[in-house]
């Protein structure tokens, strides 16, 4: 998902298989009784190999590829609509891309999932914008894209994917081993990020989900199933479903995972608004803009004095969005009241996203925090 973090294992996975063919020629002349020459001879081929003939088209390809991604996150993802695929149409064009040429898809359509730019090494492949509305034109064949390129780099953050070779030929405990000794990127929770890139590639090779949004830089992502905004519809509500997509967009940009739910369940029951992946769950979640005490209260059954019960949603979470930031205090006491007031700990976390700033609390952090008497103090840490 992240494009610094993708390249990085790149570079270590390719430093290692270079070093580990260089220490197999020096195994096969040391039992052959060889001479440092004939180690040099061939020590100086792969070194060729690895740091020229591959190297160049490694660079050209990584440029390419990193300006398609970025077309996409600041293009493609923000316009929408329809997409031509263009090959530069000359004696150079391989065949494969040639079959691809001229094809016009919708922007979330599963082609581009396969076949987005760049395809292939040195590839100069591009796509061109065609407006809101446009005929779709099927591609003249749908060839195997040879790895590592069979990905979409702007969605998935993968300047190479893992089919590439320098990934597929070292086994999986020495994959292991050489990032957690080597990585100075590595998040500080390895196993959330391993559970969200496989949502992530779950939802990608699932054709009923489309993709909405993403965030390489803190692993967030959006997908809904490609009938949810029809069931906003079928109820007149397409405004909420359009501000929901606006808030959806806002919770990616802190590094939230959402799955946008239809707008009624299956039983014809209004459903919560999106689901939330959260230490390796999927939570119902709301979204909210007004008082946290309040949400959090509404959220609940209520007894009313009349003795009948008034039900409320019972999320085990909910997103507030705010377009101000809260202060320190005034955000303590609304978590206090709202928490204190769900005495069954319905509610059991909350992600609080305002300005730049995304912070995330759970019930019981909140409860030790006030157990120990600096639960202000942790706000306003959590606030800077």
């Amino acid at each position: 998902m992240n494009v610094n973090y993708n390249t990085y294992v790149f570079a270590l996975f390719k430093a290692y298989n270079n070093a580990r063919d260089l220490n197999d020629i020096l195994y096969n002349i040391k039992k052959n009784n060889g001479t440092f020459a004939d180690f040099k001879a061939q020590a100086k081929k792969i070194n060729l190999a690895y740091n020229y003939n591959y190297l160049n088209a490694e660079f050209n390809s990584a440029i390419a590829i990193g300006q398609m991604a970025e077309k996409w996150q600041n293009e493609i993802s923000v316009k929408k609509g329809y997409w031509r695929y263009d090959s530069v149409g000359d004696g150079r064009v391989r065949k494969e891309h040639a079959m691809l040429d001229g094809t016009v898809k919708k922007w979330d359509d599963i082609f581009w999932k396969n076949y987005y730019p760049t395809n292939g090494w040195n590839c100069r492949c591009a796509v061109t914008f065609m407006g809101p509305y446009a005929t779709e034109v099927e591609p003249k064949s749908f060839p195997k894209v040879t790895p590592p390129f069979d990905n979409n780099c702007g969605a998935t953050g993968f300047i190479f994917s893992e089919n590439h070779p320098y990934y597929t030929t070292i086994d999986g405990k020495t994959k292991e081993r050489l990032l957690r000794r080597y990585n100075p990127f590595l998040p500080p929770n390895k196993k959330e990020v391993a559970n969200r890139l496989q949502q992530f590639n779950a939802f990608l090779k699932n054709k009923d989900y489309k993709l909405l949004s993403t965030n390489a830089d803190n692993v967030g992502f959006a997908f809904e199933h490609k009938d949810v905004e029809k069931s906003y519809e079928k109820y007149n509500n397409k405004k909420e479903y359009q501000a929901n997509i606006r808030m959806t967009e806002q919770a990616v940009k802190k590094g939230l995972v959402i799955e946008q739910n239809p707008y009624t369940n299956k039983n014809g029951q209004k459903n919560s608004e999106v689901k939330v992946f959260i230490n390796g769950k999927w939570l119902l979640s709301d979204y909210k803009s007004g008082g946290i005490a309040s949400a959090i209260s509404h959220n609940l059954d209520i007894t009313k004095s009349s003795g009948k019960i008034k039900k409320g949603q019972n999320l085990s979470h909910l997103i507030f969005i705010y377009d101000k930031d809260l202060e320190a205090k005034e955000m303590s006491k609304q978590l206090d009241n709202g928490f204190k007031h769900d005495k069954k700990g319905v509610c059991k976390s909350v992600d609080i996203l305002m300005g730049e700033k995304k912070i995330s609390i759970s019930r019981k952090i909140w409860f030790g925090k006030i157990k120990s008497g600096d639960f202000e103090t942790y706000i306003e840490t959590l606030c800077q």
